[in-house]
């Protein structure tokens, strides 16, 4: 019995001690969704629990490349520190934060940094639906939830009072409340303090309505039913959208070519702009409604009536403008207005991966690259009218290909987004969920300058031995290659369809399977030119930093690694503009260790070398006692160049030396090489 005591009294101490030295990072917040160039960026980082010997070491990468380290002492649960990103304007940043006790990492997360001073040139589009009378603390959590997500721009959706008379009032007297077209209750308060909330946070506030909508007795309002449009030339059926017998009425359908209907939507938004600080419009439509004709019986072009409106619009009201492309009706006109982005609201027969994807690359053809699209890409539709749970694999692989092929997905607000009607909030996002998708919002920041800048899409392909099969994107259950150019680099993004139960991506049924994890993938590239560097990142893997990976290149092959692929990967391959390697392989005469780059360094560091041949090579790490702190590589290479990352986080500050020593396979030459490198932290 005293034994039994005696374990029972260890096992507590045990787990108190343990209780004592575990620890995590609770969570991560900058202070803005976007910043303008030369300010200043305000993190927050929360511990689980303070102890001795706790610090934050933490780098600030652009794309794959460590610019700046710095190290914070934490003395509390919540530590906060500044950061100055160079003065680029239109600039992602990853940066990674370690926890550290001692030189014992125990922790460590990210998060991004966008710095642009426009937000229509990154869009990243959430939506607020409820503007019912609201704690002005929920408001304030809700945007600051929106803020980890990086979302830089809000749809206010039907907010409105009625819509062809968004304000209740005037500009100079409006209402206090008013109920909207489905009889909820509009409180002008709420909707003031959102776009306060929303400004603190630098996120823009847009204002959405329908085009061409007025209801059933809108004359009393001013409108003229010979503003209509009608589905007959003797203007006796007005054209119109149903809604439910309890809604305050149905839309009907103004023509948007006639001027007195543009004059008067347009005033009527300038009134509400006066009274509410919004800062753009975001106008609807009802997609394709086929032949029609305006009251003196004459066909009417909508898609000029579109364009027509809509650049008067930017004239008058002098604010940013997006139109929802039902299904693409009309794109090729939205694109060519004043519109400062595309959006587009999906449904059948977009309703396939491939399809998402062609939706955006179309987009970019209509715009010239000029223009970024959003996609309004309902998941779970056809289960959203009851009680469930997101899948998550659906969103990721949604996220992933819209993502990969440079869009963003319209997903986020005070819920989930499942359905056109935005209030709608039956289905529930889990905690494994949002922390995933968090990682990806991340991701779609650090890397906006390879995933959304100007690019040229190529058909080169990434291939492999392995058993996986990667084949060009397409409607396929394999893993899809989607390559652009961008300068010497060529980005490759893999996106993993091989345990898929459905290419389609709205999962009406919540069943999509989550893919299994590809470990070590032996990769490689057909090239004409000389890589220096080859590096991966994904938002399933290690948080979405850049790795380096080792690679060798002989007879116009470049061969890699991938540590990993679930989801998706982006795989970058940076080429040196001047030399091409020729059908013989490299033409390479000497051994070379090069300067590790940078130096100093803190804590990471790139180190390349060359060899003539083939041979083992072991590259080592010495500190200035002559005693071994790391082998970085130990391995038979073919002939080729090559890099490896050298991370001293665990090494003290000092003077170290790499070594490369090389030992012919065939030649029986040796070569041995030092550099001398120097860790300042």
């Amino acid at each position: 019995m005293l034994k039994t005591k005696i374990q029972f009294a260890s096992i507590l101490y045990f787990l108190s001690i343990s209780a004592i030295f575990a620890n995590s990072i609770l969570s991560i917040n900058t202070d803005k969704a976007r910043y303008e160039p030369n300010s200043e960026v305000k993190f927050r980082i929360e511990i689980e629990a303070v102890e001795e010997n706790l610090k934050l070491n933490i780098n600030y990468y652009s794309m794959d490349n460590l610019i700046e380290t710095s190290t914070w002492d934490v003395n509390s649960t919540i530590v906060n520190w500044e950061w100055l990103p160079p003065n680029e304007n239109y600039r992602g940043y990853m940066v990674h934060i370690q926890l550290l006790r001692g030189t014992e990492i125990i922790d460590e997360e990210t998060i991004a940094v966008d710095v642009s001073s426009d937000w229509t040139k990154f869009p990243r589009y959430g939506f607020l639906s409820a503007f019912n009378p609201i704690n002005p603390k929920t408001i304030g959590q809700t945007i600051n939830n929106l803020n980890r997500y990086h979302i830089n721009g809000l749809q206010f959706y039907d907010w409105q009072y009625k819509h062809h008379k968004p304000l209740k009032g005037t500009g100079d007297e409006p209402s206090i409340s008013w109920t909207d077209i489905a009889n909820k209750t509009v409180y002008l308060p709420t909707l003031k303090n959102y776009i306060d909330s929303a400004h603190s946070k630098n996120m823009n506030t847009m204002a959405y309505n329908l085009i061409y909508g007025a209801y059933e007795d809108a004359e009393i309002d001013g409108v003229s039913n010979e503003w209509r449009f009608f589905s007959d030339r003797n203007h006796i059926y007005p054209d119109k959208h149903d809604l439910p017998d309890t809604w305050a009425s149905d839309i009907y359908l103004m023509n948007p070519n006639n001027e007195l209907w543009q004059n008067h939507l347009i005033f009527e938004t300038s009134e509400a702009f006066r009274a509410i600080n919004f800062d753009g419009w975001h106008v609807d439509q009802l997609g394709d409604r086929g032949i029609r004709y305006d009251y003196n019986g004459n066909q009417i072009n909508l898609e000029d009536g579109f364009r027509n409106l809509l650049t008067k619009a930017k004239d008058s009201l002098t604010c940013p403008l997006v139109m929802n492309a039902v299904n693409q009706y009309a794109q090729s006109s939205i694109a060519s207005s004043s519109v400062d982005f595309l959006y587009t609201e999906v449904w059948e027969p977009y309703t396939t991966y491939d399809k998402l994807a062609k939706i955006i690359l179309d987009n970019d053809n209509l715009s010239n690259n000029n223009l970024k699209t959003i996609l309004a890409a309902y998941i779970h539709k056809g289960i959203s009218d009851t009680p469930g749970q997101f899948n998550t694999s659906a969103v990721l692989y949604a996220n992933a290909v819209i993502f990969a092929f440079g869009g963003v997905h319209l997903e986020l607000g005070e819920h989930m987004l499942s359905n056109e009607y935005f209030p709608s909030n039956n289905l529930t996002i889990s905690a494994d969920l949002k922390e995933q998708l968090i990682k990806y919002y991340d991701f779609l920041v650090a890397y906006e300058n390879l995933l959304r800048d100007e690019s040229q899409i190529i058909s080169d392909q990434l291939k492999t031995d392995s058993e996986l099969n990667i084949v060009p994107w397409s409607r396929s259950y394999n893993v899809w290659n989607f390559a652009r150019e961008i300068g010497n680099k060529k980005v490759f993004h893999l996106i993993n369809f091989t345990d898929a139960s459905t290419l389609d991506w709205r999962d009406n049924t919540a069943s999509q399977i989550e893919p299994s994890t590809n470990l070590n993938i032996p990769v490689y590239y057909e090239a004409s030119k000389t890589a220096y560097k080859v590096w991966v990142a994904s938002p399933d893997y290690k948080n979405g930093i850049p790795i380096a990976l080792d690679f060798s290149q002989s007879d116009g092959r470049i061969n890699f690694t991938l540590p990993s692929l679930k989801y998706w990967d982006m795989v970058v391959i940076d080429f040196d503009s001047t030399t091409s390697v020729t059908s013989e392989g490299f033409n390479l005469t000497n051994f070379q260790l090069s300067q590790n780059f940078p130096n100093p360094f803190n804590p990471s560091t790139m180190i390349k070398y060359e060899i003539p041949e083939q041979c083992n090579i072991k590259v080592e790490i010495f500190n200035m006692l002559g005693q071994s702190v790391g082998v970085l590589v130990n391995s038979d290479k073919s002939a080729g160049y090559y890099e490896t990352t050298w991370n001293a986080t665990n090494l003290p500050s000092g003077i170290y030396l790499i070594s490369m020593k090389a030992n012919g396979l065939s030649s029986k030459k040796n070569f041995t090489q030092a550099k001398k490198a120097i860790l300042l932290k």
